[in-house]
């Protein structure tokens, strides 16, 4: 049940997941038609409620950098951010395994 807050309205529930389900579907960014690779992949398991990562836990910015390997872009590139600073563009390692 919700919790109303000090004004009465309700501001969410009251539960943090723990774990997340992404899809990359790999066959789209394929640069050749005979590429080998599947067109998608299983990768990992959570445990019986869906609640915990039971298998190859994943964090996101590991799936961001995936996400940038997989279109050609270096997820550990210099990028700039507002006030100038050099920056990773993402501070995750891409899951290379899932390309070969």
């Amino acid at each position: 049940m919700r919790q109303p807050n000090h004004r009465g309205f309700h501001t969410g529930r009251w539960c943090v997941l723990s774990i997340a389900t992404a899809v990359l579907i790999l066959g789209a960014l394929a640069t050749a038609a005979d590429d080998p690779k599947p067109a998608a992949q299983l990768y990992g398991k959570s445990d019986e409620t869906g609640s915990s990562p039971k298998e190859n836990p994943v964090h996101p910015t590991e799936l961001l950098a995936t996400i940038y390997y997989a279109l050609g872009i270096d997820p550990g590139q210099m990028v700039l951010n507002d006030l100038g600073q050099p920056r990773e563009l993402v501070k995750g390692a891409p899951l290379v395994k899932l390309f070969s």
